[in-house]
């Protein structure tokens, strides 16, 4: 069997720590820090077939199994060939069990049977034939390599240490033996001997009958180095094995590693971007695409993306990353061609409608955004976002009826989501239908009890109404679930103020609001509202104006900082912001109130006269 076969060589390995056997590409990983037999390497010869005239099912059964012993070893032993490129080893495992006994004195088919167990775990009978195989042929290396990498892997260190160099005395400068001695070496802290073995590989000239070139023994020598913490050295040498093959991701991703510990972050993508145009990697893609979304660089992350998908086009959630960053990009018709792809293979899921629904938004596109959205899921985890951009929608487009039935019918189906009935109340709101406003936010209040938004929006509601009492009482409540609310104590406070009723804690509860929200043009109002009525014009003048700087499009805050600027004989300025609160805008009695103030005003200017009438106090 040995003899006929020989020729051929069909080499598999298992368990050399990882990688770079002569069966596996370049540059395969081999990490230091893993446990042994992590890959079985299979050999990349061409796939056998059964020999002319014996024939296999498609069940895998045989038929017509030859006479002679030798004729039938190699139909078993091509039987196996076949079973293990199937990665289908227990099948392997039979077939070369079945050799066996055809040919039992075969090292290469205790080999290549080691090689099967190794795959299901059965390692004491895949060690027990690696040892016999190197009684039977002390000179076939490859059973040398496999017993010494099931070693490995059960920490037997020192016994795969001196079966490496049994395999380098039959054949002194086999790559593979040198590797995964010096990497063994260096595993159990014998660096310097573990170096001496690499330095030895790196030297020998690149052979077509290995995979193991200068530049993967470079890369194994600059891991140890920079495990050991010899970080010059290490750096030296992944530099030498991108040098023997530019583009070498691996070398490039370690090499950028130590230079970003070393906080040089310009160089170390600097490398990968160097590495990534020798060959587009999709290890050196994921690091820069990271590195640029990191930054904010969509654009500059397009590129990476891309090839991370072409790498794998399977990688829908790669797909659905690249169609966000084109839409972040405004290449709208790239994200939805690229989403439409998605929706087609996945029509059912949710996150994909979702987004075709917001593009469509963005594209102004309603009909189709409607489209999409309808197709998620209630359950969907995003489904109250999805509610209220459909409400804004029809907001927008000003058919509140629209919105009102389509929130009815959410609310329906998602009863436990409280947004929803906020949202109604705005639409009956748009409506001036304040009665329905209150009654969908009590009902709400009754299911929530506690929501803060609610208790809020129906407060205010109340104040809408007139009910200033049951206003009041909404936001008291509120005020005992989060004393530090700062819209409720503006809300309090400014009401307190208007009432005239109790200026002591007018103040406390605007003075605590302004704390929580220094900046907030609302409580500035507010805060200086009250200041007027207590008399501090100068004060309040300072506030209005601070109020009135963040919010000019606001006419009631307007207005206030007007009367005060009439209170303090400032006629000309009152002029400017009153005819500003009436571009704002309001209902109609505040138009009426504004109107007669600012005539008061030109009067006042019109008889060159600096006194004045008081107005009475603003309303909010």
């Amino acid at each position: 069997m040995d003899r006929l076969l020989g020729a051929r060589r069909f080499l598999l390995f298992a368990c050399m720590l990882s990688a770079c056997a002569s069966s596996k590409p370049r540059g395969h990983e081999l990490s230091l820090q893993e446990g042994p037999l992590s890959v079985v390497a299979q050999e990349t010869a061409e796939e056998p077939s059964a020999p002319a005239g014996y024939a296999i099912s498609s069940k895998g059964s045989v038929l017509n199994v030859p006479a002679s012993h030798e004729d039938a070893a190699i139909f078993h032993f091509s039987l196996g060939q076949a079973y293990s490129l199937d990665n289908d080893p227990q099948r392997a495992i039979e077939s070369y069990r079945a050799t066996l006994v055809h040919d039992p004195k075969s090292a290469l088919v205790r080999a290549r049977l080691a090689a099967e167990l190794v795959k299901i775990g059965n390692f004491a009978e895949a060690k027990q034939l690696c040892e016999e195989a190197v009684k039977l042929e002390p000179k076939y290396i490859d059973s040398y390599l496999l017993l010494a990498g099931i070693q490995v892997a059960a920490k037997e260190y020192s016994k795969a240490v001196a079966t490496y160099q049994q395999a380098l005395k039959v054949e002194k400068d086999n790559r593979d033996a040198l590797l995964y001695l010096g990497v063994t070496l260096a595993e159990v802290g014998k660096v310097k001997e573990g170096v001496a073995q690499l330095e030895r590989l790196v030297k020998l000239k690149d052979s077509a009958d290995s995979n193991i070139d200068q530049s993967v023994a470079y890369y194994y020598l600059a891991k140890i180095y920079d495990q050991a913490n010899k970080r010059d050295q290490a750096i030296t040498a992944y530099q030498m094995a991108i040098k023997k093959r530019p583009g070498f991701a691996k070398a490039a991703v370690a090499l950028s590693d130590i230079y970003i510990s070393r906080k040089d972050v310009p160089k170390a993508y600097a490398v990968l971007e160097e590495a990534f145009a020798e060959g587009r990697s999709s290890d050196l893609a994921e690091r820069l695409a990271e590195r640029h979304l990191e930054q904010g660089d969509y654009k500059g992350a397009v590129v990476y993306l891309e090839t991370l998908v072409e790498e794998d086009p399977t990688n829908e959630n790669m797909k659905l990353r690249l169609a966000l960053v084109y839409w972040q990009v405004k290449w709208l018709e790239k994200a939805r061609a690229a989403l439409l792809d998605l929706h087609t293979r996945y029509p059912t899921a949710s996150e994909i409608s979702y987004y075709l629904g917001e593009l469509e938004l963005e594209r102004d596109q309603f009909d189709d955004a409607l489209f999409f959205y309808k197709q998620v899921s209630t359950d969907y985890a995003k489904y109250d976002q999805l509610v209220s951009r459909v409400a804004y929608a029809y907001r927008q487009q000003n058919q509140p009826r629209a919105a009102e039935n389509f929130l009815l019918q959410a609310i329906k189906q998602r009863p436990d989501l409280v947004a929803f009935y906020p949202l109604l109340a705005a639409v009956y709101e748009d409506q001036k239908k304040l009665e329905e406003a209150r009654l969908v936010l009590e009902r709400g209040e009754k299911s929530f009890p506690n929501d803060e938004n609610i208790l809020y929006y129906l407060g205010f509601t109340f104040d809408r109404l007139g009910q200033k009492d049951k206003a009041l009482g909404k936001m008291e409540k509120l005020l005992t679930l989060n004393p530090n609310n700062p819209n409720a104590l503006n809300f309090v406070g400014y009401t307190l103020v208007e009432q005239g009723k109790d200026f002591e804690r007018a103040k406390s509860v605007l003075e605590r609001a302004l704390g929580l929200k220094p900046q907030d043009p609302f409580i500035l109002d507010s805060y200086g509202w009250l200041l007027y009525r207590t008399g501090k014009r100068q004060m309040a003048m300072k506030a209005l104006e601070r109020a009135f700087a963040g919010k000019p499009e606001e006419g009631v805050i307007a207005e206030h900082l007007a009367d005060v600027y009439v209170s303090l004989n400032l006629p000309r300025k009152a002029l400017a912001v009153y005819e500003q609160a009436l571009k704002a805008g309001g209902d109609e009695e505040f138009k009426q109130r504004v109107e007669a103030k600012l005539a008061n005003v030109k009067d006042v200017l019109a008889a060159g006269s600096a006194d004045q009438a008081r107005e009475p106090a603003s309303q909010r």
